[in-house]
């Protein structure tokens, strides 16, 4: 018969509880258990140890989350001296009886003779490991949801790193934490400054020096479940004043750089197994792609800021008077930092010229955030634009950034904005008056540094005498005001407009480049355009993808030949198409995009360029039946 083992454990007020094992000993929930651990993961009878000429014998008694020795899950296995043993979110640790009374009653604490580090893991290491619990599942998800969703909000590396952080302290059982960055150097240790730290009370007490330095050294993952285990890190002066009993830290790769992420916990009552620094070590993996991959957009972001302080309103194509006149407005109101009100008919390019504002102006290489008013219902717009408090409403689980925060230093472009409901205008307004907002659920007031600039297709103006619109909210808007025209007021650029979306259009979808025939241009010329450039783009993508000849003639541009000859052309032959109302060609054309998309509304109002409730609109108009 070999030592007398015993299964010893740190209850949950800290206090050493131990258990000799010289007979069955049965653990699990269950009154008739000898060990009686009624915790979460536990199953009613989880396990037994028995003494054996070798050791311990354990036995999984097919329990629903298994037992685990040294981290492996395992069905039956001999237990010595040294080893630990998992059993839900407990670990108990295999003790010499003898050496363990012997011991003075500091010494009595330890539970793992031989070294504090309950898992040490190769920053490469795969997750999730072969075994992995349902409560840790659970957690491992909820983590990860919080994870992913800060990466894809967060405006700056900084904010990034706390949002991750404060999701990991809330789905771990750790109360404080810090993420690390330093310079790598070849000669000596980097100096690594805290980027972000959080603490579920106070403030966070400071990193230990001694586990950093081991994890940039080895590349290694370390958890500590017990500190005081480890005569090295009991000793540290960092660790003793914050009273840490638990610190876990992974490497955080980076480029040019060295990171780490290290959390604690002043408690003992639930260690933390292999499968949880498993995953803060793939975590940690994520998080170091996600910073690179920011801190590359943030450069480029300001690159692109100096190429466009240079750069033209180029897109905004035509050599005609009218489309001279438009770009000197744009520029002349990019100059001043007022609201723009962008009026025009559907598909005339106002989001263009919204951006043409925002590019030439000091504002160029903050955000430009766009929002289409008409597809969304109020309550939606407003939780768009404000953004929302955790709780504010059903699925609202965190906290959630709005446009008017996302566009912070730059422009927020507020499309259709006619359609907003009067509940929004009045929000809407005292934003634009005041620079202030609450988010929906909110207390605390958010100042907003963001220049407007709203487009409509409609008339505001009779909106406000049918009692639709605010007139306040109109003035508020149309400090500047800029007026799109329509395609057929400028109709001598439509070849230009024409063989530069067709150009673009080839470069959009990797096809080589198609020439407009003659025959094509003169059907382009003949049409009324009732969809402006937008009607126009469509036109020539399907015809760039569906003609079949070394240029584009007329009849792959699918159009009816409804309007007249430009100005200038000849008079009609006898036979040649009649002339009609612009309201006849409109309709056609509704009727037309209807049928092609199978009277999907959403689909056509897309295509139309136009918001789904003017559809509707012009659908009783026209009365126009599927």
């Amino acid at each position: 018969m070999g030592a007398r083992l015993r299964l010893a454990w740190v209850d949950a007020r800290g206090g050493l509880k131990a258990v000799e094992v010289s007979a069955r000993v049965r653990i699990g929930r269950a009154p008739e258990c000898e060990l009686l651990l009624d915790e979460d993961g536990v199953s009613r009878i989880h396990c037994e140890v028995k003494p054996c000429s070798e050791g311990l014998e354990l036995s999984d008694l097919r329990s629903t989350n298994g037992t685990f020795v040294n981290g492996t899950r395992v069905q039956e296995a001999t237990l010595r001296a040294g080893d630990r043993v998992t059993v839900g979110r407990r670990l108990l640790c295999v003790e010499d009886a003898a050496a363990a009374a012997a011991a003075s009653p500091h010494e009595r604490t330890t539970l793992a003779p031989g070294g504090e580090v309950e898992v040490a893991l190769d920053a490469g290491a795969a997750y999730p490991p072969a075994s992995l619990s349902l409560e840790s599942q659970r957690r491992h998800l909820e983590s990860l949801y919080g994870i992913l969703r800060t990466i894809g909000e967060a405006p700056s590396v900084p904010e990034m790193f706390g949002g991750i952080l404060r999701t990991i302290l809330d789905t771990l059982p750790f109360d404080s934490g810090h993420v690390l960055i330093g310079a790598r150097t070849e000669s000596s240790e980097p100096e690594l400054v805290a980027i972000a730290s959080h603490a579920k009370a106070g403030r966070a007490p400071p990193a230990s020096r001694t586990v950093v330095r081991r994890v940039v050294k080895t590349g290694q993952a370390v958890l500590a479940n017990d500190v005081l285990a480890d005569a090295g890190l009991a000793a540290a002066k960092s660790i003793a004043a914050a009273r840490t009993l638990r610190i876990a830290c992974a490497p955080i790769p980076l480029r040019g750089r060295v990171g780490v992420l290290y959390v604690a916990a002043s408690g003992l009552a639930a260690p933390v197994g292999a499968e949880d620094v498993a995953f803060l070590n793939a975590a940690a993996r994520q998080i170091g792609l996600a910073a690179d991959a920011l801190t590359e957009r943030e450069l480029l972001v300001r690159e692109n800021e100096l190429l466009k302080r240079g750069a033209p309103t180029h897109r905004l194509v035509g050599s005609s008077e009218t489309m001279r006149r438009l770009r000197e407005m744009v520029e002349r109101a990019a100059a001043v930092d007022a609201t723009v009100l962008i009026t025009g008919e559907s598909g005339t390019g106002k989001e263009l010229v919204a951006r043409g504002v925002h590019d030439a102006s000091p504002r160029a290489g903050k955000p430009f955030v766009a929002l289409n008013c008409g597809v969304l219902p109020g309550n939606v717009v407003q939780s768009e634009l404000f953004g929302h408090e955790k709780g504010a409403f059903t699925g609202a689980t965190a906290r959630r950034r709005g446009l008017v925060e996302l566009a912070h230093g730059g422009t927020l472009f507020l499309d259709e904005i006619g359609e907003l409901v009067p509940e929004i205008q009045v929000m809407l307004l005292r934003l634009l008056e005041e620079k202030r907002f609450f988010r929906v659920g909110g207390q605390e007031e958010v100042r907003a540094d963001v220049r407007f600039v709203a487009a409509t297709n409609r008339d505001l103006e009779a909106a406000c005498r049918q009692g639709t619109f605010r007139n306040d909210l109109l003035f508020r808007l149309k400090v500047v005001e800029i007026r799109t025209p329509a395609l057929r007021e400028h109709a001598e650029d439509l070849e230009e407009i024409a063989r530069f979306v067709s150009d673009e259009l080839a470069r959009a979808t990797g096809r080589s480049r198609r020439a407009l025939g003659a025959s094509a241009l003169e059907r382009l010329r003949r049409h009324s355009w009732p969809g402006n450039v937008r009607e126009l783009r469509n036109t020539l993508e399907r015809a760039l993808l569906l003609s079949r000849g070394p240029q584009i003639e007329a009849d792959d541009l699918g159009l009816i030949e409804t309007a007249g000859p430009s100005a200038g052309s000849a008079p009609p032959a006898a036979g040649a198409p009649r002339l009609v109302k612009l309201d006849e060609v409109e309709r056609e054309h509704i009727r037309h995009v209807l049928a092609a998309t199978g009277w999907n509304k959403t689909k056509a109002a897309e295509i139309l360029g136009m918001a789904r409730i003017t559809l509707y609109e012009k659908i009783r108009a026209f009365d126009l039946q599927p």
